[in-house]
């Protein structure tokens, strides 16, 4: 793979025929639920709330690496009402409902996510310098063998690029209930277009990207 070197919006990007990890991930998992929602625009009958809650998570977890400073963060409260409200309008304003875990609603998952929210903010020091969050990257496919490039490029966003000292580094924020397996972060789509990316950045520049 490499970078195309004029990158748009991640809604421009989107509005071009492209291929995504989301994509792959569905094709191989289930070619006919790939079918349904990316050929023929088959609206779900629901979708998993951990699908609006990370979402709502990684926009509160945004504004609070874009905002703090290691003399002085963003407010707790605020990060967490980002996240509250984003979550309650996902679930109540939503024309597509949201399908609870058993034993979930909506005053639980806030609280989880409130909790997470106090996990991150303590334990993970922020970096020298946010570049920035959800920052759209376009990659072209490029077959190892014959060098023919693919005409869709592979169209994504990182959740935040950071530098700590003079590195680089792709943050993969994650809010899935279990934690990565050695196999996931081996042979996972998510992390090896991240690493593709890295290769493509690094062919510009003397730096590293390091992936947390």
């Amino acid at each position: 793979m490499h970078s195309t070197t004029a990158i748009k919006s991640l809604a421009e990007l989107r509005a071009i025929p492209h291929i995504s990890v989301s994509q792959l991930k569905s094709f191989i998992s289930c070619p006919r639920r790939y079918a349904l929602a990316y050929i023929y625009g088959v609206v779900p009958q629901f979708r998993p709330v951990a699908l609006a809650f990370g979402t709502a998570w990684h926009e509160a977890v945004g504004f609070h690496l874009t905002t703090s400073t290691k003399a002085k963060p963003a407010d707790r409260d605020e990060v967490k009402n980002i996240f509250r409200e984003r979550l309650s309008i996902a679930v109540e304003g939503d024309r597509i409902p949201v399908l609870f875990d058993e034993g979930d609603d909506l005053g639980k998952c806030i609280d989880q996510g409130a909790k997470m929210i106090d996990v991150f903010m303590d334990r993970v020091e922020l970096p020298d310098r946010v570049v920035g969050v959800e920052l759209p990257f376009s990659l072209e496919i490029t077959d190892p063998e014959f060098g023919d490039v693919l005409d869709a490029p592979l169209i994504g966003a990182l959740d935040a690029l950071v530098i700590n000292g003079a590195v680089p580094q792709v943050w993969e924020l994650k809010t899935s209930k279990k934690k990565w397996s050695a196999d996931q972060l081996e042979y996972d789509l998510q992390p090896t277009a991240y690493v593709r990316l890295s290769t493509a950045y690094q062919s510009r520049t003397a730096d590293a990207i390091g992936l947390v």
